[in-house]
């Protein structure tokens, strides 16, 4: 089919980037309208990866993400205010009324905008001067760009994921979005306190703190009041921690919330735990384990076992230690949690080399580093590389332990090009466990210096 596609003169001679991209895209797009229209139907959240390949072959695949970005209920009014022919026009009408909401997750729309996340600032001229419909538009490109921040994040992409937040912050800011401005600013705050920047942290959290509570926002404020808990506690202020902790866990009482309350008995149980009260943080998290078991959480039950199996461990309890790891680890087995089994196993690991079972401690870090291999969790896959090295020092297999700690350097640096906080503690405990290791192989006893 050939299509000539033509935006409105007035417009091009504007030079909008936004029309430009679909007077540019959309020829090539209908080219293609078979293969689209496929696209579009075969798509579903599960295979986002795979969609996301075989959008990238289909050229002019911009402009439909564009068109994807522009409210639903205007279109077809942008289709219209573009000259082409009737069979074209029928054709693109088909496709734009097939991509769905971008706010339902589920739908094509919504893939486009987090495939093209850059395609939200054009789209904002396509409503022309409908402000209702330009804000939606930005409101829509600060979600996009906070979620991108949130899965930078998630992927430990610490520099990337203050960018989009960045980004987004300041359109929340542009439309007076209190809300999403609240989201920003903690999730801001949780990067800069994973990149080291501790000040920054204390900043974006009490500015989180005061928005919310100047638009009302309850949740937001119990969010933002909790994240400034946890930089203190990070900055060694435990006691201004456990202050804050508590401010939040009134609130969520005060508006009814079960799994934030739980969640913050939690927390408080980690920090008494910093000060050593290792008796009170027991009692916090089995409060904790009681109220996710009420609710039905079983994620939130099984994080409690694993923090009451590291804390019996920490008290020398170990049988007490194996039994609620082995109770975390079933819970993740259950509700098929694979990064929480690859935790269990890990915890299991450890417990064992502190008993001097290196053969069973072996076993477990094996089980959790093959998992940690499968679900991608690359910083894991270091930490148990790392324990398996000193596992196999401990045996005095020198050579196996080298090879083990060399795998866990390639990440160290790996996760170092990103930098933040914890990467550089992770490559320290790297060399620090590695510093009787030469990783040429050879042997480099304490007092000594290395074989060449």
């Amino acid at each position: 089919m050939t299509t000539t596609v033509t935006a409105e003169p007035e417009i091009l001679s504007n030079k909008s980037e936004g029309w430009l991209i679909l007077h540019v895209g959309l020829p090539r797009l209908l080219r293609q309208f078979d293969r689209v229209r496929y696209w579009i139907a075969g798509y579903s959240p599960e295979r986002f990866m795979a969609a996301a390949d075989e959008l990238r072959k289909i050229s002019g695949s911009e402009a439909l993400a564009l068109l994807a970005a522009v409210p639903p209920d205007a279109r077809l009014v942008t289709v219209q205010r573009i000259e082409m022919s009737d069979e074209a026009r029928n054709h693109l009408h088909e496709l734009v009324l097939a991509l769905g909401d971008p706010e339902d997750a589920s739908t094509p729309a919504a893939a486009l905008l987090r495939m093209y996340p850059s395609i939200t600032e054009p789209a904002r001229e396509i409503p022309g001067d409908d402000k209702r419909a330009a804000d939606v538009l930005l409101r829509r490109a600060a979600d996009v760009l906070l979620q991108a921040g949130v899965d930078s994040w998630a992927n430990n992409q610490l520099l990337d994921a203050t960018r989009s937040l960045e980004r987004a912050l300041a359109i929340y800011r542009k439309i007076g979005d209190h809300q999403g401005i609240c989201a920003a600013l903690v999730n801001l705050s949780i990067a800069a306190r994973e990149l080291g920047e501790s000040q920054r942290a204390l900043e974006f959290s009490e500015e989180a703190v005061v928005t919310a509570r100047k638009c009302g926002e309850r949740r937001e404020e119990v969010d933002a009041i909790e994240n400034l808990g946890r930089t203190y506690a990070d900055l060694g202020r435990v006691e201004e921690a456990i202050a804050h902790y508590q401010q939040a866990l009134q609130i969520t009482r005060e508006i009814g919330d079960r799994f934030g309350e739980g969640h913050l008995i939690a927390s408080l149980a980690n920090a008494h735990a910093l000060r050593g009260r290792f008796e009170e943080a027991i009692d916090h998290h089995l409060r904790a384990i009681a109220i996710a078991h009420e609710i039905g959480d079983r994620g939130g039950e099984g994080a409690g076992f694993s923090q009451l199996g590291k804390l019996y461990a920490r008290s020398l309890r170990f049988d007490e230690a194996i039994d609620y790891h082995r109770r975390a680890l079933a819970v993740a087995q259950e509700i098929g949690s694979r990064g929480g089994e690859e935790f269990a196993l890990g915890n299991l690991g450890g417990v064992y080399m502190d008993l001097g079972r290196i053969d069973t401690a072996i076993e477990y870090f094996q089980q959790a580093l093959a998992i940690a291999r499968q679900i991608g969790d690359r910083t894991g896959e270091g930490h148990m590389l790392v324990q398996l090295g000193k596992s196999y020092a401990r045996r005095g297999q020198i050579e196996n332990a080298a090879n083990f700690f060399r795998q866990a350097q390639a990440i160290a640096d790996e996760n170092m090009e990103q930098g933040g906080r914890g990467a550089a503690i992770f490559r320290m405990m790297v060399k620090m466990a590695a510093g009787f290791v030469d990783f040429s192989g050879s042997r480099k006893l304490p007092g000594t210096s290395s074989t060449t």
